[in-house]
């Protein structure tokens, strides 16, 4: 059931205050796709005062505070974008409205995920899939699934993961949804990618790319070039790789530090550590670490100190490298992610084995002098 306040007695007023509100909000989108996070923002909290104002309590009420909690997200505001999710929550609960009850939870789940909370996030994506099946609204239901897979490929499940990506582009297709493909096929290609199924990887990745330019969806389009980069480093193609690197740094370097400008500066510095050049992956590494540290972006936090490893060892400094593994590991069993936590074991022993005998080599040549 959908309701303006009940106590306006001016449904001229309302109405004519709805239009506005319904107007800022739509910039505010087009904002926000355009990459215009700060512009977004600020026109969201206008509809939401617009729409108090107005006496308006309903849906257009209910979809402003859900709009300003994803451009919040898009700063890397978690906090603020709880508050901001949980405030659309509450006002879609007074209208009863499944449909934006299962939205602000899917939000709020994406929330929990990029804070690190990853068992919260999957519960409450649980909890969106119910009330998203309730309003039997196939674009929810395939944006809840493909938000899973993408939690389930983190942790490393990623038969599961690539399970849920079909399914959610098999729901966009039954609607035509094109636009809302092009997150998950940018996630099917990761997914993929991790699992060494690099030519499989190329073209999810490239329709991702098309899709965004047809829709102008500059945000997910930084998103998708960073991945195809680091796909192109795995493929042995360093210049292609820089190529992807640079255009999603000119897109991101004047937004606020968060996952999506610490995945280009992370990208960087290991195309640089790559290609022998040890001063600029030294600088963008610890660049990706300033704007991912303090949980702003923990995945890419835990990248970011994979690389500063590996960037130690290659100039010749196993026991800082073992410890930026071990931190690095760390930061992965805090947010679940045993996959990762698994392979960086390997990668400790195999290298505490050489350091320990460089160690006894070294001691053999001092006592021999």
């Amino acid at each position: 059931m959908n309701r303006l306040n009940d106590h306006s007695d001016s449904p001229g007023r309302v109405t004519s205050g709805l239009d506005k509100v319904r107007q800022v909000s739509a910039r505010a989108q087009a904002a926000l796709a355009e990459g215009r996070v700060d512009d977004a923002i600020e026109d969201y909290r206008q509809a939401i005062r617009l729409a108090e104002e107005h006496g308006a309590t309903g849906p257009a009420l209910t979809d402003a505070h859900r709009g300003h909690a994803v451009a919040l997200m898009s700063r890397s505001d978690w906090l603020e974008a709880e508050d901001a999710f949980r405030e659309a929550l509450e006002k879609a609960q007074e209208i009863e409205d499944e449909l934006r009850i299962g939205r602000a939870l899917n939000g709020l789940a994406a929330v929990a995920f990029e804070r690190g909370d990853w068992r919260s996030s999957e519960a409450c994506y649980d909890s969106a899939r119910h009330h998203a099946a309730m309003a039997e609204d196939l674009r929810l239901l395939g944006q809840i699934e493909q938000n899973l897979g993408a939690l389930y490929s983190a942790r490393g499940e990623y038969v599961r993961a690539e399970e849920c990506f079909r399914d959610a582009i098999k729901r966009f297709d039954a609607i035509g949804g094109d636009f809302c493909a092009a997150r998950t096929l940018n996630n099917l290609g990761l997914c993929l990618m991790k699992q060494e199924r690099h030519e499989e990887a190329v073209p999810e990745f490239e329709m991702a790319l098309e899709t965004c330019r047809r829709h102008g969806d500059t945000a997910l389009m930084i998103k998708v070039l960073i991945n195809k980069g680091r796909l192109s480093l795995r493929r042995n193609r360093p210049t292609e790789a820089q190529s992807c690197a640079f255009r999603a740094w000119e897109m991101v370097e004047d937004q606020a530090p968060g996952p999506v400008s610490a995945g280009a500066l992370c990208l960087m510095g290991e195309i640089a550590r790559e290609t022998g050049d040890w001063v600029n992956a030294t600088h963008n590494l610890r660049r990706a670490l300033e704007h991912s540290d303090n949980r702003k972006a923990p995945l890419i936090e835990a990248e970011t100190w994979v690389q500063i490893g590996y960037l130690n060892r290659d100039r010749g400094n196993l026991s800082r490298a073992l410890n930026s593994w071990r931190f690095a590991r760390h930061l992965y069993r805090l947010l679940g992610a045993e996959l990762e936590v698994d392979a960086l074991l390997d990668v400790i022993d195999r290298h505490e084995e050489a350091w320990h005998e460089n160690e006894q080599m070294v001691r053999v040549a001092v006592g021999a002098a």
